[in-house]
């Protein structure tokens, strides 16, 4: 499934009144199916990817002939390391929804549990639902329209292996959201950074990747760059830390490109 035209969905955006700040709407404005965004601390990644996904939930693709039986539902998913984190951006999808097409949204069929997977079916057969591949059951047995991986930057890179298959059958699109992690727990997810050095050129499967650093966030940092809250966090950190936390920019050693990358392994 190619993702929609900017045009489409930017219908949607203009009726919620949501307004990409100007690094958003660069990824917005990526063609390829494949689309990696590291996001500084509150940079607003999550509402991209969330924001991203939605037009596609409501979208109905047009056709011929007899309506009942000319349209074939679409399955969407978003993806974390856990169920947890995945709750944001669906939380951020249903809000919207509940906004402009609340009649839409399939009360019986809405599941949000304490715990375990959500659950999402709009009036279209459209439906969105979340999995983790902390359970390895989440990630077999269906198959996908499109997938949103959430803080993809802690999941393994089995992860996306197996998020890909699901999007075989259907050519789907797959947008990944993250910050790049620099701790002792996460030092081995170093396939993240690769992903995002890879996708910032030319490469062969079309796999565009972008940054959004924390300042870009003009509606809780005013001022950007030089607003006094990021100022007084730069002081603070390390320089390296502070340009991979907030400037969404890996820096060795813990985000460093491996030298065995290699696209023909280790590309989605």
């Amino acid at each position: 499934m190619k993702r929609l035209l900017l045009s489409t969905r930017e219908l949607v955006w203009g009726a919620l009144g949501y307004k990409p700040t100007l690094l958003q709407l660069e990824a917005h404005r990526a063609e390829e199916k494949q689309v990696l965004v590291a996001g500084g601390v509150r940079g607003g990644k999550s509402m991209w990817l969330a924001m991203e996904m939605l037009p596609h939930l409501i979208y109905v693709e047009p056709f011929s002939g007899r309506a009942a039986e000319g349209y074939k539902a679409k399955r969407f998913h978003l993806a974390g390391k856990t169920y947890k984190e995945p709750r944001i951006e669906f939380d951020y999808m249903l809000e919207q929804l509940k906004r402009l097409w609340p009649a839409g949204i399939l009360a019986d069929r809405l599941s949000m549990p304490r715990l375990g997977a959500w659950h999402l079916a709009l009036a279209n057969g459209n439906t969105l639902d979340t999995v983790s591949s902390d359970d390895p059951l989440s990630l077999r047995a269906f198959e996908s329209d499109g997938v949103g991986l959430c803080e993809a930057g802690v999941c393994e890179l089995d992860t996306v292996y197996r998020l890909s298959e699901r999007l075989a059958s259907t050519g789907g699109f797959f947008l990944m959201s993250g910050t790049f992690e620099s701790s002792a727990e996460y030092r081995v997810q170093s396939w993240f950074a690769d992903y995002w050095q890879m996708g910032q050129g030319p490469n062969e499967i079309g796999f565009k990747s972008f940054s959004i650093p924390t300042w870009a966030n003009s509606y809780v940092f005013p001022l950007g760059r030089n607003d006094p809250e990021i100022l007084r966090l730069e002081k603070q950190y390390p320089k390296d830390l502070f340009m991979e936390r907030f400037g969404a920019v890996p820096c060795p050693p813990s985000g460093r490109v491996c030298p065995e990358f290699s696209t023909a392994v280790h590309v989605v």
